[in-house]
């Protein structure tokens, strides 16, 4: 939810910081249905190709639909609803069909796409109605006065408008595989999960085409050791560690799954050429979501853990409930 206090603000004009994809998605939907103007500040010098893939379930989708890009992810997105579980021997355990219930009453059915095929799509539109995005814009402060915001960045500008969201663009980092590398009868459909004796092991399609899989295997690390923690120096050395071991310490786990099955996830492994380590922070309970005319939403308010598939989706949810506040007035 989002709650703004006091009387709901006039707003005419927005300042949004964050040109992901909330930040595009939410400068798109509040010109298109409330008639306001975004102006939208990215900490990035150019659009980011970081990132992998993102599940987008059905209630995410309500807002691409709404601002007419429903069709064009359609034709980039992975769409196959069913879910295939293995046992940690290799063996089948069932199938579910995600999200029926859900399309249904949402007319939308979840898909998975690459990040960088949503950031394109949303980057396009957003040209389209010539919304303002700055690069290489690191904000220092904001001010409220005269009803007003004013924000100010590093380089000296500042802007002024009657409302700020600010948004945290967290990146889900995953790895891609070909299937032109993998074996011929390698070809993955479904959204499938392995369960080991450490975490589960998920291999599905991110695009129409199924030409490329994306994986995700995640576990616990220690963090890095007193004194270093809070530098990036520490989490820098954790992560040369981590990527330099992962492979073989994947491959080692998955060495005791037999079957064709694990033959294929240990191909998949093998075959990714690039492996990066990322921490994921938790938000502590109990934080304020907004401050006068300045309010955060997605996962700078809550972030969600990426296992959930609903990071995105939730900050387009967002989107929609602000929009709906904003006609109040």
């Amino acid at each position: 939810m989002i709650y703004i206090s006091g009387d709901i603000p006039e707003v005419h004009k927005v300042l949004i910081i964050g040109a992901g994809p909330t930040g595009l998605a939410a400068a798109l939907h509040l010109e298109r249905q409330n008639g306001l103007s975004s102006t939208v500040y990215e900490i990035r010098p150019e659009p980011t190709a970081l990132g992998g893939a993102v599940m987008v379930p059905c209630n995410g989708l309500r807002l691409p639909g709404s601002i007419g890009l429903y069709e064009r992810l359609s034709l980039k997105a992975a769409q196959s609803t069913k879910n295939v579980l293995y046992s940690s021997q290799g063996e089948e355990l069932g199938k579910l069909v995600l999200g029926s219930w859900s399309a249904e009453k949402t007319g939308y059915w979840p898909m998975r796409v690459k990040r960088t095929d949503l950031q394109e799509a949303l980057c396009t539109e957003a040209q389209t109605e010539e919304i303002p995005i700055h690069y290489g814009k690191r904000l220092v402060s904001n001010k409220d006065h005269d009803k007003k915001v004013t924000v100010m960045f590093s380089d000296g500008s500042v802007d002024t408008a009657d409302l700020l969201l600010g948004l945290f663009r967290h990146l889900d980092h995953l790895f891609f595989v070909p299937v032109s590398v993998l074996p011929p009868k390698g070809g993955v459909t479904n959204l499938t999960g392995t369960l080991t004796p450490h975490k589960m092991f998920a291999l599905m399609p991110c695009t129409a085409s199924g030409d490329t899989l994306y994986w995700v295997f995640s576990y616990e690390v220690p963090m890095p050791a007193s004194g270093s923690s809070s530098s990036r120096d520490g989490w820098a050395e954790r992560s040369r560690i981590e990527e330099e071991g992962f492979k073989p310490t994947l491959l080692a786990i998955l060495n005791d799954v037999p079957t064709k099955w694990g033959a294929l996830l240990r191909e998949v492994v093998g075959k990714t050429d690039v492996v990066k380590f990322y921490p994921i922070y938790r938000l502590r309970l109990g934080g304020k979501w907004s401050r006068g005319r300045c309010l955060l939403i997605g996962d700078a308010a809550h972030a969600m853990s990426p296992h959930v598939g609903q990071g995105v989706s939730m900050a387009l949810e967002d989107v929609f409930l602000l929009s709906r506040v904003l006609e109040l007035k």
